[in-house]
C-alpha cells in the first residue's frame, strides 16, 4: 500500500464506514496491530515475507510478483526512512487471511 501516513484520527475520519466496521470486529476478536518502521527487525521482514509469500500463492498471483527476501531486506535497509511494516497478530502471533 502506498501513501502518506498521518494521526490515527485523520486517517480514521477518511475511512470508508466498512472499513471503520472491518476495524471494530478485529478489535473483537482480539486482533491488535505492530506497526514497524525505522529499527526493522530480521524476525519482522521474515514474519512479513512468510505472510506475502502465502498471500501471493493463495491469490495465484504472476511469478513476476515474488520477490525474493533479499528485495524486501534491501528495501528496508535502504529506504527504511519512508517503509512501514504492519503485521496483524492473534495471541502475539502474526497472521493472515485464511
Amino acid at each position: 500500500i502506498k501513501g502518506k501516513l498521518t494521526d490515527f484520527n485523520q486517517i480514521w475520519n477518511t475511512c470508508k464506514q466498512k472499513v471503520r466496521t472491518n476495524y471494530r470486529r478485529a478489535e473483537k476478536m482480539g486482533l491488535r496491530a505492530g506497526i514497524y518502521s525505522d529499527m526493522i527487525s530480521k524476525e519482522q521482514i521474515e514474519q512479513f515475507y512468510d505472510i506475502y509469500i502465502k498471500t501471493m500463492q493463495r491469490n495465484k498471483a504472476a511469478e513476476i510478483y515474488f520477490y525474493p527476501i533479499d528485495y524486501f531486506k534491501n528495501l528496508m535497509h535502504n529506504k527504511s526512512n519512508k517503509v512501514v511494516i504492519v503485521l496483524i497478530y492473534k495471541d502475539n502471533t502474526p497472521i493472515s487471511r485464511n
